[in-house]
């Protein structure tokens, strides 16, 4: 068994919400997503989440999250042979979030 590796935005080590809003985007990205971690600053932030990939699928949204969440994809991972979109939408403040792609290649 393989031990998944961990993909950090490490372009994006803490990105920080303008407006509520932030978006980046991943360096290409080969084998499964198997989990996410996000970490808002604040643990009573809350927020909208969604990764698509290079032609806009949409491979994972969460919608009014609060604080820190950390996802193991239960129904299988999500196999990722692109550059993937991640974006924060409607958080309560502007301010620094930690995200972790788990990936197992």
């Amino acid at each position: 068994m393989r031990v998944p590796t961990e993909i950090r935005f490490t372009e994006f080590d803490a990105p920080a919400t303008s407006s509520g809003a932030w978006s980046g985007n991943s360096p290409l990205l080969t084998g499964y997503m198997v989990g996410l971690r996000v970490k808002p600053a604040t643990s009573s932030t809350k927020y909208d989440i969604s990764i698509t990939d290079k032609d806009g699928y949409v491979l994972f949204q969460r919608k009014t999250v609060e604080g820190t969440m950390q996802v193991y994809i239960a129904n299988g991972p999500i196999p990722i042979r692109s550059i993937v979109t991640v974006a924060l939408a409607n958080a309560t403040a502007d301010e620094a979030f930690n995200l972790d792609l788990i990936m197992d290649p």
